[in-house]
């Protein structure tokens, strides 16, 4: 019987933790501008989860082959919510709160921010980039532009 009430206990307080977590997440978003709400949007529909997730795959599969190495891992890093918010364009609280929320590292000041999230391209200004006749990897594109800003893959 102890055994059973210490289980819904546990998982009571779990359950807890995990709605704490998504309401922090969730009031962050809900904090957005429209006008960043709507460039999340658009970021979402040039690269979903899936596809960004994807072509860091490919790019690591595809380096670890040509380096004769078992696995490779060029994004440490890299997380699609830093792609969404630097798509954004967030204003300066909207950055700091990202900061706040473990999106993008506390090294980087707001400029540093917008040098990257200026010049980041949508989807279609990408393609032109890389011309018709070149293979172009989006995904890897914006995990790499990124990378850097997030505290898992800012090197120390």
């Amino acid at each position: 019987m102890k055994k059973l009430i210490s289980l819904f206990l546990v998982a009571g307080v779990l359950t807890l933790a995990a709605c704490s977590t998504s309401s922090q997440k969730d009031s962050f978003e809900a904090d957005l501008t429209s006008t960043e709400v709507e460039n999340v949007e658009a970021a979402k529909a040039d690269l979903s989860l899936v596809e960004f997730e994807e072509a860091i795959e490919e790019v690591n599969q595809e380096t670890a082959k040509v380096s004769n190495a078992e696995m490779v891992n060029l994004f440490e890093g890299a997380s699609y919510k830093a792609y969404l918010f630097t798509r954004a364009k967030l204003s300066k609280e909207s950055f700091k709160k990202a900061q706040e929320q473990n999106i993008f590292t506390t090294d980087i000041n707001y400029d540093d921010y917008k040098n990257i999230s200026d010049p980041l391209l949508e989807l279609d200004k990408y393609q032109e980039w890389v011309k018709d006749d070149e293979a172009g990897n989006y995904g890897a594109y914006v995990a790499k532009s990124v990378q850097y800003i997030t505290p898992e893959g800012n090197p120390e």
